[in-house]
């Protein structure tokens, strides 16, 4: 079986070089891939995962380092919104080889390392292993993470993860052996922790690839108020739930729209709905509960049950995280209460932008989270759209539809490319960070309603032709954690004989737009 499987994924990786997700490499392919598998319930962007890729030079073994607050990646600590108690930090730590079988030297390498580099009582300057910059970054931000969250951490885990195109059932027992070191040291040196080491083979790879991202969902009711394709429902807590989580019990973040889907942790108002779902003798839930709000493409009520057709959670991540908290920490509802669920039809854009904003300025949003739906960025995504590339204003909403990543552009993205071509200036490009969507001045000097419409595609081309040239001089066996773009404002420190060829390709874009 894990021959055929293998075959598979041979496939599969035929398609993601031949789409240079994330290179035309091979071996970056299947660790590009094993990323996404691996971490598929956090639903990850692709700047995401490579923002965890440390892979390279000095990388300790490790080929992915990803820190997961609650459920969302911890990239710019000082940007973060941290969670003030009820908090989960979780680690991966990522080896995939594109071999046909599970080795032992790359765990010798990974057990070496990991004494010291899991030891944070060391500081970066005086480890003794020689650590890329990359992964040194990365261990500074899970000592962050772990000093600010410890007061109030109900659970920390260290996954360990090998991933190649092997057989699980055939793993040596030297290799088992060397898993094994790696967990007692993860477990030496945070006490607390519950670590734990996965082998995932070509049979798991393969499972989890064809685990269908379900949009189109049942949703039982108690009661329901309709007026056209509005419906207002109450619905048990339990089969709410339900309705939010696959089949194996992990929320289904995906739902979420990109705008609201960062929780909070148990903050004051999160505080609030966890004690009343903790409280049995509370009112009912929906008495004292805003409720849910849902997008959906279409709808159809069949006795006390409704399906809905592409569904989105716009409004009410906070109360639906809590209750998802609330049952995987094994309780039940014995009270048999209710959730108020907000249900609108549309397929129109502008309809749908105007009720994500609505619903989410009735509490505190961070303004960054509302940007999605600010006109300059649908009439980039417009006009891109003419141009064959689909614009990420919405995190992995084209993704989700399949759209290959050599037509994706990100907001960041093409800011940077702005920034760098229009601004004219390359230093502040290359330190471009997410934060700048947050600073209102910094955001509307990039996207001003005032800039040509058909900058835009000019710009995204050019960032585009300038990958595929760089990715030409790479040299064999680096990596980046930025797009590979950010590297075309760098370019005259690269060896002589770039420097022609990247400006060729860029008089290129300039004649062809």
């Amino acid at each position: 079986m894990a021959k055929n499987d293998a075959i598979l994924i041979d496939g599969i990786l035929d398609d993601r070089v031949a789409e240079r997700l994330p290179s035309d490499r091979r071996d970056e392919a299947f660790e590009f891939f094993s990323f996404e598998q691996i971490l598929r319930d956090a639903d990850l962007s692709h700047d995401e995962i490579m923002a965890g890729s440390v892979d390279g030079r000095d990388d300790g073994g490790i080929d992915g380092f990803f820190i997961l607050v609650n459920g969302h990646p911890l990239i710019e600590p000082d940007s973060f919104t941290w969670p003030r108690s009820g908090c989960e930090l979780e680690v991966w730590i990522i080896t995939c080889k594109h071999h046909d079988t599970f080795k032992q030297a790359p765990l010798d390498n990974l057990v070496a390392s990991l004494s010291e580099l899991f030891d944070l009582s060391i500081a970066n300057k005086d480890l003794q292993g020689a650590y890329s910059d990359a992964l040194l970054t990365t261990r500074a931000r899970l000592a962050f993470a772990y000093r600010k969250l410890s007061p109030r951490l109900n659970r920390f885990a260290i996954n360990f993860a090998y991933a190649s195109r092997g057989d699980t059932t055939q793993v040596g027992e030297s290799v088992v052996s060397r898993s094994q070191q790696a967990v007692a040291i993860a477990n030496d040196l945070f006490g607390t922790c519950d670590a734990q080491f996965s082998f995932i083979g070509a049979t798991e790879l393969v499972s989890i690839h064809r685990r269908v991202r379900t949009f189109s969902l049942e949703l039982p009711f108690l009661e329901a108020l309709s007026r056209g394709e509005r419906y207002i429902l109450i619905t048990r807590l339990a089969d709410f739930h339900d309705f939010v989580v696959d089949e194996n019990k992990k929320l289904r973040r995906y739902l979420f729209d990109s705008n609201v889907r960062a929780f909070m942790g148990l903050n004051r108002v999160n505080e609030d709905i966890r004690a009343t779902l903790d409280d049995k003798d509370s009112p009912d839930f929906w008495w004292l509960n805003n409720g849910i709000t849902i997008l959906a493409n279409a709808a159809t009520v069949t006795g006390k049950s409704i399906q809905l057709e592409g569904v989105q959670i716009v409004n009410g991540l906070q109360t639906t995280e809590s209750i998802a908290r609330f049952f995987s920490d094994g309780n039940q509802d014995s009270c048999d209460r209710a959730v108020l669920v907000k249900i609108i039809v549309s397929t129109d854009a502008g309809v749908r932008d105007a009720i994500i904003r609505a619903t989410n300025n009735q509490t505190e949003v961070a303004l960054a989270s509302l940007h999605a739906t600010d006109k300059i960025q649908r009439d980039i995504e417009d006009v891109l759209l003419r141009y064959g590339l689909f614009y990420e204003r919405r995190t992995n909403y084209y993704v989700n539809q399949g759209q290959p990543a050599s037509l994706l552009v990100t907001p960041l993205y093409i800011a940077a490319g702005f920034v760098n071509l229009v601004l004219k200036s390359p230093s502040s490009a290359a330190k471009l960070r997410s934060r700048f969507m947050r600073r209102e001045d910094s955001y509307n000097a990039v996207f001003s309603g005032a800039t040509p419409i058909n900058s835009w595609p000019r710009v995204a081309r050019i960032l585009k032709k300038t990958d595929a040239v760089l990715e030409t001089v790479r040299p064999i066996g680096t990596r980046t954690n930025e797009k590979l773009s950010r590297l075309s404002w760098e370019f005259d420190r690269r060896p002589g004989n770039v420097r022609p060829r990247l400006c060729d390709s860029l008089l290129a874009v300039n004649c062809i737009t």
